[in-house]
């Protein structure tokens, strides 16, 4: 699994050994003409989901900027950085991530979704820990239950992160979950090691598997994300909770450290790529060693064209294999 599938990165990406390339976190939009661009061009097996954040877009900040990408790059470089101007020059918050849609929006949400379903994507990838506060419980629910009509899973970037109450990483894996096992559905919980509280959440699903439920869950082989300026988690409440401060996050594209002044403007550019150092370096064989958690690559979409290149992320071979040399052979170290 790995956020960036442009032709560039998937070229070096062969060359690193991978053979398929799927991005089932956020995907794609306009899912056909997705695969009639990739057919013949593209040297890996490729399939995506269908991107529940597009269809946000389209439906609260307007179908016009939705309609400048198809897939986790375009989201990153140009359309969320679109949903952010114009959502300033309204005097709005963003729609995607903050807006709370009524019946009538969440239909049509609901009916993009249907659409890229039936022309192909393999599921449904619902980024939900960067839509707190507009994707309701029911509106989660919803999407799991339309994948599952169509026999297909859904992957999510789960609701929250860190370890303290009330807004537990597990708290959100727990959501996906008790859906998944409701709806008798397939789920796929995305970066338990990015959640923070894979000791306890690791187990967990693997439990739930082994009573018969279609839930598995996945993790990146570093110690750092790599993320939205404007992602949820980076409130203060989020910070609190997975015991960071400003000092652990930096710009990708300067790699300045953040203070509380940077922190304040990060709106601006909501777009802009971030790293966070979340876990301990000396934690990632601990987690990595979990037999049956699947590995991603994660890999993310280019801050700057200087970028591409280095945008595969780790491929699950050179991991594992990492892992068995020892802990001083870690991968390396962040999700970008």
């Amino acid at each position: 699994m790995m956020n960036n599938t442009t032709q560039y990165t998937l070229k070096a990406a062969v060359r690193d050994g991978l053979t398929t390339a799927m991005d089932f976190e956020a995907g794609i939009r306009d899912t056909a003409a997705w695969y009639a661009e990739a057919e013949g061009k593209t040297q890996v097996n490729y399939g995506h989901v269908a991107c529940a954040v597009y269809a946000r877009v389209a439906v609260l900040d307007g179908p016009d900027i939705a309609s400048l990408g198809k897939d986790t790059t375009d989201l990153f470089g140009k359309v969320v950085e679109g949903v952010g101007r114009r959502a300033r020059e309204e005097g709005r918050p963003m729609g995607w991530n903050a807006a709370v849609p009524d019946k009538l929006q969440m239909t049509q949400i609901m009916e993009l979704v249907d659409e890229e379903l039936r022309q192909g994507a393999l599921g449904v990838g619902c980024a939900v820990g960067y839509m707190t506060h507009g994707v309701t419980s029911y509106e989660m629910f919803k999407y799991q239950e339309l994948a599952a009509k169509y026999g297909r899973l859904t992957n999510a970037h789960t609701r929250f992160a860190g370890v303290l109450p009330p807004t537990s990483g597990a708290l959100g894996i727990q959501e996906i979950m008790s859906n998944a096992m409701v709806l008798n559905a397939a789920v796929m919980v995305a970066h338990c090691n990015s959640v923070m509280d894979w000791e306890f959440t690791q187990s967990y699903i693997n439990l739930a598997r082994k009573n018969g439920h279609k839930i598995m869950g996945e993790s990146y082989p570093y110690h750092a994300g790599s993320t939205l300026a404007s992602a949820d988690i980076l409130s203060k409440e989020g910070m609190n909770s997975m015991g960071i401060t400003y000092e652990n996050v930096y710009f990708v594209d300067t790699g300045e450290r953040w203070t509380e002044e940077t922190w304040k403007r990060r709106m601006d550019s909501p777009g802009r790529t971030i790293v966070i150092e979340i876990n301990a370096e000396s934690d990632i064989p601990k987690w990595m060693k979990d037999p049956e958690t699947l590995v991603c690559s994660d890999g993310m979409p280019p801050s700057t064209p200087a970028l591409e290149t280095s945008c595969p992320g780790t491929p699950p071979s050179r991991a594992s294999r990492a892992i068995r040399a020892g802990p001083d052979r870690a991968a390396s170290s962040c999700a970008c």
